[in-house]
């Protein structure tokens, strides 16, 4: 069966399971690998992932899958029911209400799309007459009393600005290519790393909240080893995610010589996030917008279109870093330190990302073609063989702490 089908049933199964993050890990494979050699229409991937996300209470991230879902087919009323939910689990309640007024006018007969319309319409209006909070069903909703406009203009105002940080850290990184000067260079370069990594904190914090006080219990108690299953599985989630991944990134190369090599990740990464952004915050836009909405719709898919390359692209570029770092070692930019660190994160890349993976496999086939040479000196394939393994236990190790 083909990978990228293989890997959406695999999904469904760990959906069925409970098992959210696996579900989410097998629908990015398929996602990845679906224009290659999948069958599944892509709006139904980004529609389950989507839903994944939301079980996990990842709402940022489920409303971005629902929204590129939506502008995949527009006529995918499951779409807006997934926008819905992000949109209510946000605490956007005008926001979702909407969107199962969407799915209603697609498909009239969805039960349950009526019954949570129903449902909000009137939680919504015990709240305004009697101008207290939300019922104490749904405190984990919306913390908070203030009016859900608020909230949407907050988060709109957020995106904004990270959308900002975004195409900043793009232009910056660009201009490292033309500048001459190696002063201006340098100060480019730390302008565009210091960017991202604002950019991809605030994407994080969408995505988790802001860290607080029982954040860090949490984290104690998994440092003294007893953290409960369901605190351990929190901050896994948090320690995988491509932003957290990013983050770390960041602040490695803030220590690192400047190099364009080390902008690549960010710039591509950048760029893909800049996309989904843009369609998302046009995508509520008022009818007389519809001029804007299609002119970001259509760049926007130009670069999403081509997302799995692009994943591929980022992941070759941070092997080809890797090994950069380890020939500086015998300049007078070696950075020992940033090494070792970058090297972890790399390990962590190749258990939970398939490109990642797939870069590395290719690394290895490509040595092996050399150093397992028929006419290779047996010393010299002693020592690649030992270097392999060596490197093959180290992430098994990895695997079986993850």
């Amino acid at each position: 069966q083909k990978m990228a089908d293989q890997a959406k049933l695999d999904g469904d199964q760990a959906f069925k399971n409970g098992e959210f993050q696996q579900a989410v890990n097998f629908y990015t494979s398929a996602l990845e690998q679906n224009a290659i050699n999948g069958t599944n229409p892509k709006h139904t991937l980004l529609s389950n992932r989507s839903a994944s996300f939301c079980s996990l209470k990842m709402y940022e991230k489920a409303l971005e899958d629902a929204v590129a879902c939506i502008a995949c087919n527009p006529s995918f009323a499951k779409g807006y029911s997934r926008k819905a939910a992000a949109l209510c689990g946000k605490g956007d309640v005008d926001g979702a209400i909407q969107a199962y007024k969407k799915v209603l006018s697609l498909d009239s007969t969805n039960d349950a799309a009526q019954k949570e319309l129903t449902r909000l319409e009137s939680e919504k209006g015990k709240r305004t007459s009697s101008a207290g909070g939300w019922s104490s069903e749904d405190t984990g909703r919306q913390s908070s009393a203030k009016s859900s406009d608020l909230s949407s203009r907050k988060w709109w105002l957020l995106n904004i600005i990270l959308l900002v940080a975004q195409i900043f850290s793009i232009i910056h990184a660009v201009m490292v290519i033309f500048i001459t000067s190696h002063y201006e260079s340098k100060n480019a370069f730390g302008r565009a790393i210091l960017a991202a990594l604002f950019s991809f904190t605030g994407q994080a914090i969408l995505s988790y909240g802001f860290p607080s006080f029982s954040t860090g219990k949490k984290l104690w108690k998994a440092f003294r080893g007893k953290a409960s299953p369901a605190e351990i599985k929190d901050i896994a989630n948090f320690a995988m995610d491509n932003n957290t991944h990013n983050i770390f990134y960041c602040s490695l190369t803030l220590s690192a010589a400047p190099s364009l090599l080390l902008l690549i990740p960010l710039f591509f990464e950048n760029a893909i996030s800049v996309s989904k952004r843009a369609v998302q915050l046009t995508s509520s836009l008022p009818a007389w917008a519809l001029a804007l909405k299609t002119a970001v719709s259509a760049c926007a898919d130009k670069v999403l279109g081509r997302e799995p390359d692009i994943r591929r692209m980022i992941s070759n570029a941070e092997v080809l870093i890797f090994f950069a770092l380890i020939l500086e070692l015998f300049t007078s930019r070696r950075n020992i330190l940033l090494l070792i660190l970058y090297g972890q994160l790399l390990r962590v890349r190749y258990i939970v990302n398939a490109d990642s993976k797939l870069a590395w496999n290719t690394v290895a086939s490509r040595t092996d073609s050399v150093f397992l040479h028929a006419n290779c000196p047996s010393l010299i394939k002693i020592a690649y063989n030992k270097v392999k393994s060596l490197a093959a236990g180290l992430v098994s190790q990895g695997s079986n702490q993850s």
